[in-house]
C-alpha cells in the first residue's frame, strides 16, 4: 500500500527535474543575449555577474528526497535560484551603469582662482561645492567638508577620468558631504562658472 501511494508522489517529481532541467537549459541559452548590456563600442561581457548552476547541481539537489519531499518543494527551489540569479545580475548592471558615467568632462571648466561675487539663486537651499578628482580641487575640498555638512551641503564632481577617480573623491568625503557626478557643462551653464573648484549658495560664488 505504501509502495502504490508512494508512485503518484515520485511521478511527479521526476516531471517536476525535467521540467526544471528544461528550464536550465532554456535559461542558459537566453543568459547569452543578456550578457550585453551596453554597448558603447567598449562591451563588458558581464557573464561572470549571473549565478551558475551547472545541472549535476540542480540534479543533485532535487534528488535528495529527504529535501524535496513534494513538487510544491521544488518550485520553491526554483524560484531561490531565480531570484538569486536576478540579484546578482541587477548588481553587475548597477556596476555597469557606474563605469558609463566616466570620464567625466568639465564641460570647458579649468582648475583655477575663483573671484568671489555675488549671485541670486533662491532655488539654491543648501551650499554647494564644485570640485574635481585633482589634488587641488581634494585640498581645498578637505579644508570645508566639515562646514559643508553642518549646512547639509552637498558636492558636484565634474571631473574624474574613471572609478579610480570617483573612489579618490570618496575617500576624501568619506561620507561627510555627499558626491554626485555631473557634466562639468551643467554646472556652467547653470551658475555662469568658468572656474573650479567653487563653493556657490543661494547669494554668493566664492573659493
Amino acid at each position: 500500500m505504501r509502495a502504490q501511494s508512494m508512485k503518484p508522489l515520485s511521478f511527479a517529481i521526476l516531471v517536476a527535474v525535467l521540467m526544471l532541467l528544461a528550464m536550465f537549459l532554456a535559461q542558459k541559452a537566453s543568459a547569452k543575449e543578456l550578457e550585453v548590456i551596453y554597448d558603447n563600442g567598449h562591451t563588458r561581457d558581464v557573464s561572470n555577474y549571473l549565478y551558475d548552476i551547472s545541472p549535476e547541481e540542480v540534479k543533485n539537489e532535487i534528488l535528495k528526497e529527504r529535501q524535496i519531499k513534494s513538487p510544491e518543494e521544488l518550485i520553491e527551489l526554483i524560484k531561490k535560484y531565480r531570484a538569486e540569479e536576478k540579484k546578482n545580475f541587477d548588481a553587475a548592471k548597477k556596476r555597469q551603469g557606474i563605469k558609463t558615467l566616466f570620464p567625466l568632462d568639465t564641460g570647458g571648466l579649468i582648475v583655477g582662482k575663483v573671484n568671489s561675487r555675488t549671485v541670486s539663486f533662491p532655488a539654491l537651499k543648501v551650499p554647494l561645492c564644485i570640485i574635481g578628482a585633482d589634488d587641488a580641487s581634494l585640498q581645498w575640498f578637505d579644508q570645508i567638508k566639515y562646514e559643508l555638512k553642518e549646512q547639509n551641503g552637498q558636492c558636484w564632481l565634474v571631473q574624474a577620468n574613471g572609478i579610480a577617480d570617483l573612489k579618490k573623491v570618496l575617500s576624501h568625503s568619506k561620507g561627510i558631504v555627499p558626491v554626485m557626478p555631473i557634466p562639468g557643462s551643467m554646472a556652467k551653464n547653470r551658475f555662469g562658472i568658468s572656474r573650479y573648484p567653487a563653493l556657490i549658495t543661494a547669494d554668493v560664488i566664492t573659493q
